[in-house]
């Protein structure tokens, strides 16, 4: 049976996590695979003790892989996490984030395996635009999915199922001193020349339909006066 790791960048918001990991192992991590989370805890958030956030794993998984992180660092996190993967297929799933609809995970896998430059299928967090412009790119219709047109904005962070091989060439050349999303663009020259430009990415909807995804993590730093820094320097919230 087929292993897919699900890597977890999460801190102490224990509640978030149960929201997020409750949606997605009811309506898309149901079919018959061996599920491995890989989670990493920054401390940051919540006063409380770490462990309450790896409990929440191990609730919705028997096998859990986890690192309590010293200090906060979201590169660190996220290399951490990848670092760790060994199966076919990786869900990337930070700590916040609702699956409304069901969604069959066999669908997601069938259409990586079909197409072979496709390194990841993410779900998409707003109604699809009439024009099918979307984050920053102009998409494709496939069979099954929406293909951006440019690879050097289409890598992110919201949920999405990934063939371990992107992650496994990709993680080579991650750094810690730099927002890992914006390491998946053209100014980490090594990262785009190496891995980022010679895949393809792809989004799990079609022309009309409606988010699958909602962050749910914006309201919570707001009602906790936490932010992100903008920009490529992000790797720890600021208290405001």
């Amino acid at each position: 049976m087929s292993q897919i790791d699900i890597a977890t960048t999460a801190t102490l918001r224990p509640e978030l996590l149960e929201k997020t990991y409750k949606s997605f192992f009811e309506n898309l991590f149901i079919d018959k695979y061996n599920y491995r989370i890989i989670i990493n805890v920054d401390p940051i958030g919540s006063k409380i003790d770490s462990q309450k956030v790896v409990l929440v794993a191990k609730k919705f998984c028997n096998n859990v892989i986890y690192n309590v992180s010293d200090n906060p660092n979201f590169a660190k996190a996220w290399k951490w996490c990848w670092d760790q993967v060994e199966s076919d297929f990786v869900f990337h799933l930070e700590e916040d984030w609702e699956l409304l609809s069901p969604v069959e995970i066999n669908k997601l896998i069938d259409i990586l395996n079909d197409n072979e430059t496709l390194a990841t299928l993410r779900l998409i967090k707003m109604n699809v635009p009439k024009n099918l412009r979307f984050f920053r790119s102009k998409y494709i219709v496939r069979e099954g999915f929406l293909q951006a047109e440019n690879r050097s904005v289409s890598f992110g962070g919201n949920p999405q199922l990934i063939k371990s091989e992107f992650v496994k060439q990709a993680r080579n050349y991650m750094v810690l001193d730099r927002n890992p999303e914006k390491q998946f663009r053209k100014g980490a020259i090594d990262l785009w020349n190496n891995v980022v430009s010679q895949w393809d990415y792809g989004v799990y909807t079609a022309p009309k339909n409606k988010a699958l995804v909602k962050d749910i993590g914006k309201e919570w730093m707001v009602k906790n006066k936490f932010r992100k820094k903008s920009g490529a320097g992000f790797v720890v919230w600021e208290k405001y």
